[in-house]
């Protein structure tokens, strides 16, 4: 047993030397690198790790393709709204970041063609099409027609952002008009759903038996209460900087469900004056904010959230 003990030491050792002389532990390029030259260094360690010790590491060393990819996603953030220069020179300074992917939502009918140009330029971006609360009232209803044709001709647009807002739009009965057709496309086509709510939680708690189950609540900050029976109905939540604005948001991250978090910027959107500038490439300082807030290593809270941007982005036969 001993025995047995020092060569999975001695494993874990060449691992150990091999990163820190790359230093860049969470590339899944590196890590197979890694194992072979692990392998090739001391094959009998290696041998025995993979036939006696896998039990007991499985959990912690799983290096499936799916757990390697330790790269962060910025779940909302309106690159349309650069011009195409800035929005070259924000990703990137977020790819730098480790910041590789971005879910880029559109908010009005103008935005559409501009979100499904920038998904072809850039293997990167996930584009969502969306009428938000804010624009209904200048939104012909036709628009949901031709919403409907682009998502049938792009298969892979997200559905958003849409929802109800109470402080900006007044008009709740249009908000709730526009609101159920784009959930009932978001599910027809089985989309994933992107949601803005302002002072609206009972409004939008009324369509909770209707949303798909891949549903993201947008930069979250409500009540520790509305965040629970969002994530208890199987929802995500949507955390950027803003959250942290209110003195409570250590004690609301402890009692939130983390399996059911992503972590986005909104911008260029959401600057707070006196904080970290608003951008993506700074998305690292929010995962750290989180990670002290819980008490954990900002390694912990990376792992959770590329599996939970696993867990939504994959896909479902049946909400």
């Amino acid at each position: 047993m001993k025995r047995n003990n020092l060569q999975r030491n001695i494993f874990f050792l060449i691992i150990k030397m091999l990163i820190e002389e790359r230093q860049k532990n969470y590339y899944e390029t590196f890590l197979v690198s890694s194992l072979r030259s692990a392998k090739n260094q001391y094959g009998k360690v290696m041998h025995n790790f993979q036939n006696k010790a896998c039990k007991n590491t499985a959990p912690y060393y799983n290096f499936s393709k799916r757990e390697m990819k330790m790269y962060y996603t910025d779940s909302h953030i309106h690159l349309q709204d650069y011009t195409p220069e800035e929005a070259k020179n924000v990703m990137t300074a977020a790819i730098k970041a480790d910041v590789r992917e971005f879910i880029v939502p559109s908010s009005n009918p103008t935005d559409w063609q501009k979100i499904i140009d920038l998904t072809k330029q850039y293997s990167d971006i996930t584009g969502a099409i969306g009428i938000h609360p804010w624009c209904v009232e200048n939104t012909e209803y036709f628009a949901l027609d031709i919403l409907e044709n682009l998502l049938i001709e792009n298969p892979k647009l997200w559905l958003g952002e849409c929802g109800i807002d109470r402080i900006k739009n007044p008009n709740i009965d249009r908000q709730r008009e526009f609101f159920i057709k784009q959930i009932e496309l978001a599910t027809r086509y089985n989309r994933p759903l992107i949601i803005h709510s302002v002072k609206a939680d009972d409004k939008i708690g009324e369509f909770f038996s209707i949303l798909p189950k891949r549903t993201i609540f947008h930069s979250f900050t409500g009540s520790l209460e509305w965040g629970k029976k969002i994530q208890k109905a199987g929802f995500y939540l949507g955390i950027n900087f803003t959250f942290f604005r209110k003195e409570s948001a250590a004690e609301t991250l402890q009692n939130l469900d983390l399996s059911k978090i992503l972590i986005e910027t909104d911008a260029p959107y959401q600057q707070i004056k006196g904080f970290v500038k608003n951008s993506p490439e700074n998305l690292p300082i929010l995962v750290l904010k989180i990670a002290e807030a819980l008490n954990l290593s900002k390694e912990e809270i990376s792992s959770i959230l590329a599996q939970n941007r696993n867990t939504f982005k994959q896909p479902k036969t049946k909400e």
